[in-house]
């Protein structure tokens, strides 16, 4: 709080709470219920929305997910009454506009949340394209998608996680996130070269550990890595 002092700015107390993540295999026993700041009480809450995200104190992203959800439903109506008088192109631009943008933005930070809650948006992003693209329920999703050329909720998720990791190969990350991943350097991945040095993939033995982007990037980015080699020595 003393920053606050020392930059002359001043904390918006009304609109103030503080979260304490955990994990919720640990009860909140010993956890304060507030805290108290020039005499006024600051209060715990179990979820805050910041910067478009709700973020919770277990960080498992569900009630982001509900949120996500609840504003993409909001949209059948919209649909319903102006499909008939769409062309493809008006028809991709409403989706990039209304529904792409919604689930991409922040994708690699929500996006390391459960499948679960990961099939609640790939169901209601299928039944958003049926309506606008008048199909019937029984429509097979990749058909769904190919049509249009439009990615899936996961691969949306992993190409926002392959950009992330693109971005910290070429420095573009801020400092925070310099040695963020670890580069593997047996014998196979030096006579690659350095452009083909694959990255260390840390333990983990849970799902969250296996939801992190420390997991995820090397994963996707090694799986690529490989499938480029594969192609190459098939020529």
């Amino acid at each position: 709080m003393e920053w606050f002092k020392l930059n002359k700015l001043t904390l918006n107390i009304s609109k103030t709470c503080f979260i304490i993540f955990r994990s919720n295999r640990y009860n909140s026993i010993n956890i304060p219920d507030s805290i108290t700041y020039d005499n006024i009480t600051i209060f715990r809450e179990s979820q805050a929305k910041y910067l478009g995200l709700i973020l919770d104190e277990h960080l498992n992203w569900n009630a982001h997910i509900t949120d996500l959800c609840n504003k993409l439903k909001r949209l059948f109506p919209t649909f319903y009454n102006i499909r008939s008088y769409l062309n493809e192109d008006h028809i991709k631009t409403l989706y990039y506009s209304m529904i792409h943008s919604r689930l991409n933005y922040s994708c690699i930070v929500y996006g390391l949340t459960s499948n679960e809650n990961l099939n609640k948006l790939q169901i209601l992003q299928n039944k958003l394209l049926k309506v606008i693209l008048k199909k019937p329920y029984m429509y097979p999703t990749n058909a769904l998608h190919n049509e249009l050329s439009i990615l899936q909720v996961k691969d949306i998720i992993n190409q926002g996680i392959l950009t992330f990791v693109h971005k910290y190969l070429h420095s573009e990350l801020p400092d925070v996130f310099n040695d963020y991943f670890q580069h593997r350097h047996d014998i196979n991945d030096i006579l690659a070269g350095e452009r083909n040095l694959r990255f260390l993939i840390p333990p983990h033995r849970t799902e969250i550990g296996a939801n992190t982007m420390k997991v995820k990037g090397p994963k996707l980015y090694n799986n690529i890595i490989n499938k480029i080699k594969i192609n190459t020595s098939t020529k």
